[in-house]
């Protein structure tokens, strides 16, 4: 049923016209909405919630939303409802535990390739690997925020179920990083016809067994600058995405 209702029937879910759907949408994964709903109060203009977890404004004049999820399902239903309302350029932002042994705590993932582990993708991408379409640009984009890399990223279902055996599997299997929500996300943009791309922070080395954000791992300061580098991650992910669009 959902899947087959029009355009218009989303547009006034949201509370827009043609004109005035976003052409951007930034989905970003994190356990609390603070930060995002942060961001996207100081970056955009006629800010108004749709939801607790939703925002729709403009950036430079561009109808733009930004998103907080969890989780691959709420990742999906949010891209497939602004996608399918006009949005043009779908970017993932949020976190990703690493798999590569020396990583430290500091660096960027913008993968061109996602694992589907995390059960919803397969419902838009029956077989393969999900494809980003956003690579050596958002990396050149966010340079000045980091150290960003490329490689493989897999996406799986819950943090719950991250044992040592399946960490040992990924790494085996050569994915650079694991999050929850990139796969549904690019998988739900890439069906609809938008273009999509994955912008993540490293929060942990699964390898190692160090979670970065942990006071024994960190310092105060060592957080703070991450965070600030989170933000701008987030921030230079919508400018990039806008320039995009046009």
């Amino acid at each position: 049923m959902y899947r087959n209702l029009p355009a218009e029937y989303w547009r006034s879910e949201l509370g827009v016209d043609v004109a005035t759907a976003p052409r951007v949408l930034v989905v970003h994964g994190e356990w609390s909405s603070e930060r995002l709903l942060r961001v996207a109060n100081a970056l955009l203009d006629e800010v108004r919630s749709v939801v607790e977890f939703l925002v729709i404004g403009r950036f430079g004049g561009v109808p733009v939303a930004m998103a907080n999820v969890y989780g691959a399902t709420l990742a999906a239903d949010v891209t497939f409802v602004v996608v399918r309302a006009g949005a043009r350029l779908v970017i993932q932002t949020g976190f990703f535990g690493s798999l590569n042994a020396d990583s430290g705590p500091d660096c960027l993932l913008v993968p061109d390739r996602v694992v589907p582990e995390d059960g919803v993708a397969r419902r838009f991408l029956r077989r393969g690997l999900v494809q980003t379409t956003e690579g050596d640009a958002l990396r050149r984009a966010l340079a000045p925020v980091g150290d960003v890399s490329s490689g493989r990223l897999v996406s799986t279902s819950s943090i719950a179920a991250e044992t040592n055996r399946l960490v040992g599997r990924w790494v085996r299997e050569g994915h650079a990083g694991v999050d929850l929500e990139s796969a549904a996300t690019v998988s739900v943009a890439r069906a609809l016809g938008a273009r999509a791309g994955v912008a993540l922070h490293v929060i942990d080395n699964l390898v190692r067994g160090e979670h970065f954000q942990h006071p024994e791992v960190s310092g105060v300061e060592a957080r703070k600058l991450r965070n600030e580098r989170v933000q701008g991650m987030i921030s230079t992910a919508l400018a990039y995405a806008v320039e995009q669009v046009g």
